[in-house]
C-alpha cells in the first residue's frame, strides 16, 4: 500500500501528541492518504484517489473509527445485505493492513451512517 502523507504529516508525532489522524484508503488497498484535517479530502483527488471509492477512518493510539457507508454500487452487488457484508469484510482487511503497516495494532470501531453514499 502506498501511503501518501498530506503536508508531510508525521503519523508518529501526531499520535504521540494525542491528536487523531484522518485516513482515506482506496477500496483496492493500493493507496492511502493521511492527514490531520478535512482539507485532506480535496488533496485526495490531486493524488489520484477517488474519495467516493475509499474507506474513511479517524484513528489515534487507542482506536480507529470507521465511518461505515457502503456505496449502493459497491462491486456491483445488487442485494443490499450481501453488498454490505462484502464491503464490511473488504474494509476490515484493507484497514487492518494499513494499521499494521504503520505499526498500530488497535481495535476498529465501526460507525454505520444512516444513508449510503
Amino acid at each position: 500500500m502506498q501511503i501518501i502523507k498530506h503536508n508531510n504529516i508525521s503519523i508518529k508525532s501526531q499520535l504521540e501528541s494525542g491528536r487523531s489522524v484522518l485516513a482515506l484508503l482506496s477500496f483496492d488497498g493500493e493507496k492511502c492518504i493521511v492527514g490531520e484535517s478535512d482539507d485532506l479530502l480535496a488533496c485526495a483527488d490531486i493524488n489520484g484517489i477517488d474519495i467516493k471509492k475509499c474507506y474513511r477512518i479517524v484513528f489515534n493510539i487507542d482506536c480507529a473509527d470507521w465511518a461505515f457507508s457502503c456505496p449502493p454500487d459497491y462491486k456491483d452487488i445488487p442485494q443490499e445485505q450481501s453488498r454490505k457484508l462484502r464491503y464490511y469484510k473488504d474494509g476490515l482487511n484493507v484497514i487492518g493492513d494499513f494499521l499494521s503497516q504503520i505499526g498500530l495494532f488497535i481495535g476498529i470501531q465501526v460507525n454505520e451512517t444512516k444513508d449510503d453514499v
